[in-house]
């Protein structure tokens, strides 16, 4: 054959420019985009899996997963305000949740080359190998870490660690379990059921023994889709155009219409059935039913227990449903656990300062306030207090409640005051002192204040 250098050249130029201008539209266009809706909450980011999925679903390769954390670790703390609208800080679980990905996925890798090289123990002793390789990451081994970093190194441009390893700088911000939970669905390590000390290798000892390691199974990309049928797809997109215009007799019937067809074509025992029920159940909470929102509810969290996902999103927030569906209909001590084990399980997805986590304490502030419980109501403002860390205008909510508890329990005036006037403050800031909201809290202020004047006024005659 003849060769043409020229040509060869000239497709080569046109074929490496196009790839740079690829690249340019990932880092200027696709990944700020991501952010934006990661700290609109439009894109939840709750663990390892949420995120891959968010980073795919715009186009995004993981290999982009260093500019994404140092993105939002430079939000973390920042609010921007605009005319429209309010873009909340980023969650500090974002930028955690990416360390995690980095070394699960390089963990991965790790075992890839050691079952290709032939390692003995991998092959004679599979448990054995992996619990001590288990140990080691926990453990900050120095052989262990070296080869995470070289593999760091090739597939995420050497980005330097904070929270994990020998010399992390922010190791505070470490939540063992979380690593493990990703480690292991990653690699497909199943651990034996118990509650594990990662306090224990300080003293010399080994938080996983072999018989931890209970199974390891396969782990493969599938091309199956997750609608069986797109008809029903359609139908449940077009229910939350009809939602989101408030037309929920329309959403109902296209939702159900959804329900029907996915029952029909994947069998009752799927889980796109159960995002069916659970939209049906919002829909009908919407339309003041809350006790057929409820049965829709549970029967999506029944469908999610028999599907065995136990610890995923969708059963997170369905317990959550499920919680708030009892608390409406008045039977709040079945509403309790669920909003609990909702806590539990966004806890162990993305660790205790997930996006979710102030505003749920809040939700159960609110949950013991109408019942009556106040002591625990408290407690739960000054855990969601804690959890809205870094974040202002959460921080704002947070004593705003506290502010109500006190003043409707304790009838300590002078301190809800004080409490609203901080929210206050940090309203007025952000959205200047003329804006409804502030002057919302500043007529709460000037009420504690006379309630406050008031007895202290009685006090004094007596």
């Amino acid at each position: 054959f003849t060769s043409y250098p020229q040509a060869e050249n000239d497709e080569k130029q046109k074929s490496r420019q196009y790839v740079q201008q690829l690249s340019s539209y990932l880092v200027e266009v696709r990944i700020p985009h991501l952010i934006e809706d990661i700290r609109k909450c439009t894109t939840p980011v709750v663990d390892g899996d949420t995120l891959t999925r968010a980073m795919h679903s715009n186009g995004i390769n993981m290999r982009y997963l260093p500019r994404i954390a140092l993105e939002a670790l430079s939000l973390e703390g920042v609010i921007s305000t605009s005319a429209s609208a309010i873009l909340l800080p980023m969650s500090r679980s974002v930028y955690e949740l990416c360390e995690i990905e980095m070394i699960s996925r390089s963990v991965k890798w790790i075992i890839r080359a050691d079952n290709h090289s032939n390692v003995s123990s991998m092959k004679r002793k599979p448990a054995v190998y992996i619990a001590d390789l288990l140990n080691k990451l926990f453990q900050n081994s120095d052989q262990l870490w070296s080869r995470l970093f070289e593999r760091m190194e090739q597939h995420y441009n050497g980005f330097v660690l904070k929270i994990w390893g020998p010399q992390a700088k922010m190791s505070s911000r470490a939540y063992p379990l979380v690593l493990l939970r990703r480690v292991c669905q990653i690699n497909g390590i199943v651990v034996k059921p118990r509650n594990y000390d990662f306090t224990s290798l300080e003293k010399g000892s080994s938080i996983f023994l072999p018989n931890d390691i209970v199974d390891i199974v396969p782990v493969c990309k599938s091309s199956i889709p997750e609608w069986p049928i797109p008809e029903a797809r359609d139908c449940l997109e077009t229910a939350k155009v009809h939602l989101a215009q408030k037309d929920f007799v329309r959403a109902c019937e296209r939702a159900n219409e959804a329900l029907t067809l996915v029952s029909q074509v994947a069998s009752p025992a799927h889980i796109t059935v159960a995002t069916c029920c659970s939209f049906v159940g919002t829909i009908l909470h919407h339309l003041n039913d809350p006790s057929a929102a409820l049965v829709a509810q549970k029967r999506c969290l029944a469908l999610l227990d028999r599907l065995a996902l136990r610890d995923n999103v969708q059963i997170a927030h369905a317990h959550n449903n499920v919680g708030m569906l009892y608390h409406y209909i008045g039977q709040t001590d079945k509403a309790i656990p669920h909003l609990r084990r909702s806590l539990y399980l966004l806890e162990l997805l993305g660790g205790p300062f997930h996006y979710e986590s102030s505003a749920l304490y809040l939700k159960m502030a609110s949950v013991y306030t109408q019942t009556n419980y106040y002591e625990m109501a408290v407690k739960c403002v000054k855990e969601a207090l804690c959890r809205a860390e870094g974040n202002e205008f959460q921080e704002a909510l947070c004593r705003r409640s506290y502010a109500q508890i006190l003043a409707a329990h304790t009838n300590d005036f002078q301190q809800a005051f004080k409490q609203e006037k901080l929210a206050y403050d940090v309203y007025k800031r952000l959205f200047g002192p003329k804006h409804p909201r502030t002057k919302e809290i500043a007529q709460w202020m000037e009420a504690y204040l006379r309630q406050s004047v008031k007895g202290k006024g009685s006090t004094v005659k007596r």
